[in-house]
């Protein structure tokens, strides 16, 4: 573009020589015919001054249609050129000068200085685009590391926390047994001799059975704190009665709230069997129990219902419904996030725990929004494939 101006110039500059020359040739046969013909002063010195006039008119009237007039079409042609049109998205290319002077060619070199500038401009958008796209894919990697971290913290901490409850279970329970133990001995031994003696009646069998039931009962309960207590690290899969341990399990928690005045209402079929491990599925069994006791706490109607059925020949279905009014639309979409919880005091572990033990097991959790009340479904197969499960 540098050379053009150059070109212009020497046209110019020959141009004007050429011009001088003609007129310089003209003037001065002119001025010797009239020096010829006269020999008054007067007249040779106003000739003189009329040349330099004339000179003069012919050099400015060259100038104006060789530079002047072409630089201020160029001018007026550059300002119909929106330059912010040209920065947008759309890419617009500009060719072909329109113009008819010599001035064409830096029409056409500034066009293409436009044309480049819009190429580049786009390939800072394209470059700017794809700097967001990886800057937001690298905070939602980093989001994702950071919730898997506090999740094994927390699963971590859950698992300290029962491997040690479990150990105090452990004790609890063989300081129970052993004296449990020798006080059934010591009752049937009560009943045999009340018997030889004669002195047994209705009245005392009657309070005999209901030691006996009792202390049955605390049976059942060190039993079920030592399931429930216990540690599933490397437990095997096997075979679980879980129409069973659903009863026991709501038992458990019924004993627990039964100074809330909860009605539990188990419908549970009597001959559904499944593979998995039993303590794992307590717990989160135990806890989804225990948040749906919660829950039916605020509500005037309190109950809560335990449903069990099989589905087909490969799964069942448990469904743990309670009296509250179910789950706001704004916290639908945060339930199974790690440290989410809708309790002040809660740490938002226990159902991302009970999501994670459930979909161990190949199963799914989730809830029933269609329901008036807070439904809470869990679907698991009765068989596991042992080299994934175990």
């Amino acid at each position: 573009m540098a050379s053009y101006p150059k070109k212009i110039a020497v046209q110019f500059f020959i141009q004007t020589v050429i011009l001088c020359t003609l007129l310089s040739l003209l003037l001065g046969l002119v001025y010797i015919s009239i020096q010829n013909a006269t020999y008054s002063d007067s007249l040779r010195w106003g000739f003189g001054f009329l040349s330099v006039l004339i000179m003069g008119a012919c050099l400015s009237l060259h100038a104006h249609y060789v530079l002047i007039r072409p630089l201020n079409q160029l001018q007026i042609k550059l300002q119909h050129y929106d330059v912010s049109s040209l920065v947008s998205d759309e890419l617009r290319i500009l060719s072909g000068s329109t113009l008819e002077c010599e001035f064409a060619e830096i029409e056409k070199l500034f066009q293409d200085l436009l044309n480049a500038l819009q190429i580049r401009h786009r390939e800072v958008l394209v470059t700017k685009t794809n700097l967001a796209r990886l800057n937001s894919s690298f905070e939602a990697e980093l989001e994702l590391r950071r919730i898997q971290l506090e999740s094994r913290i927390a699963a971590s901490f859950q698992q300290n926390k029962l491997h040690a409850l479990g150990e105090m279970a452990a004790g609890i329970a063989h300081e129970i047994n052993n004296p449990l133990a020798i006080l059934v001995g010591r009752t049937e031994q009560l009943r045999d001799v009340m018997a030889r003696e004669g002195t047994i009646g209705s009245r005392q069998e009657s309070i005999l059975q209901s030691i006996e039931k009792t202390l049955f009962r605390i049976q059942e309960a060190v039993v079920d704190l030592e399931l429930i207590a216990s540690s599933p690290t490397h437990e095997d899969i096997r075979k679980i009665a879980l129409s069973r341990l659903l009863k026991r399990l709501n038992k458990v928690v019924a004993n627990r709230y039964q100074t809330e005045e909860i009605g539990f209402e188990p419908e549970i079929e009597t001959d559904v069997e499944i593979e998995g491990r039993e303590v794992e599925l307590s717990q989160a069994l135990l806890y989804l129990l225990e948040n749906a006791s919660e829950a039916a706490q605020k509500s005037e109607t309190k109950w809560v219902r335990v449903e069990l059925s099989k589905t087909g020949d490969s799964h069942c279905t448990i469904s743990i419904v309670d009296s509250g009014l179910g789950i706001a639309l704004n916290l639908r979409e945060k339930l199974f996030q790690p440290f989410f919880s809708t309790k002040d005091e809660g740490r938002g572990m226990g159902l991302s725990l009970a999501k994670s033990v459930i979909e161990r097991h190949h199963g799914k959790l989730s809830f029933d929004f269609s329901s008036g009340n807070t439904t809470v479904k869990i679907e698991l197969p009765l068989r596991q494939i042992q080299t994934e499960a175990a």
